[in-house]
């Protein structure tokens, strides 16, 4: 879709087989003090025994007696109190990584009175409300919270590129085994075509142009734009080798497969953010396609006039 990045090319053949793992960060318990007057009524009510083993007069026996009485008071109080203590609702302080919600674009408005959380993760991700127009989505801006998450799950190893362009592909021939003719190369190579080192060149290349996405994400209409949208009056060519306008969505469907199933194993996040993410991702892939398709319905008009 875009030339290839020199660096990424060397690596193809040497392909990293050693993946890093993610440490993930334990949560920090903070223990919480209790006993201490428990531990000091206990001390006095034995103070209390000592001294009446000692008393030889019933007046000194009644006043140990009545101070034992005052000493179980003071721990009935502060038994019922403790009591009261742990049975009342605790509000933990929890430490996240998730930023504070903002006002999504033009797009995407968060329903001040939706309070109701859904916590299946697949209701999360495949929500009705995700399904925008074109030129809807070709007006989109990320707030912050979303240009964090694409940050937040994007990654340039060479291992992660490679994986994510082949599930790309893979899709899309699975699905649509005729767009192997558009691919020469890869073609030639008949059934063994994923072991191949074109499918590897060509896979890397797709996901250059979702890199490039990801790390314009702050400046979309300042370059972006104009990017993908060179990258679709590039694709014009392709026409005499059968590409037509529907493939499109055949590349659009590809990269939201490939992107859901990597933010689905994304340890680092929780439910929610995994969700939010995904919308996001889906969004960007929706942006990349109408912004590539409108170049190349602009070139293929120009050239039939």
């Amino acid at each position: 879709m875009s030339a290839i990045n020199p660096q990424l090319e060397n690596n193809v053949a040497a392909k990293n087989e050693s993946n890093l793992n993610t440490n993930n960060n334990s949560s920090s318990i903070f223990p919480t003090c209790c006993g201490i007057f428990c531990r000091t009524s206990k001390k006095q009510s034995a103070t209390v025994r000592t001294t009446n083993a000692w008393s030889n007069t019933k007046e000194e026996t009644k006043i140990e007696e009545e101070k034992e009485a005052k000493a179980m008071n003071v721990i009935e109080k502060v038994m019922s109190s403790s009591s009261s203590t742990n049975n009342s609702p605790k509000e933990e302080n929890v430490i996240t990584s998730e930023p504070k919600k903002q006002q999504n674009g033009e797009i995407n408005k968060i329903k001040e009175n939706d309070t109701n959380i859904t916590t299946n993760e697949e209701e999360l991700i495949f929500r009705k409300e995700d399904d925008w127009t074109e030129e809807e989505i070709s007006r989109w801006c990320p707030n912050d919270y979303e240009k964090n998450l694409v940050k937040l799950t994007w990654s340039d190893d060479f291992d992660f590129l490679y994986e994510l362009g082949t599930d790309i592909y893979t899709y899309i021939f699975d699905h649509t085994p005729q767009a192997k003719l558009l691919f020469v190369k890869i073609h030639r190579h008949g059934d063994k075509w994923k072991e191949s080192a074109d499918f590897r060149t060509q896979a890397l290349k797709f996901v250059q142009t979702i890199s490039y996405a990801a790390k314009n994400i702050y400046h979309m209409e300042e370059c972006l734009q104009n990017r993908l949208y060179e990258i679709g009056e590039i694709h014009v060519k392709y026409a005499s080798r059968g590409f037509k306008i529907e493939y499109w969505n055949i590349f659009l469907d590809a990269m939201e497969n490939a992107l859901t199933k990597h933010i689905a194993s994304t340890p680092k996040l929780t439910a929610q953010e995994r969700a939010d993410a995904t919308r996001v991702w889906r969004q960007l892939a929706h942006y990349i396609i109408v912004h590539m398709k409108r170049g190349y319905l602009a070139k293929e008009a120009q050239n039939k006039k």
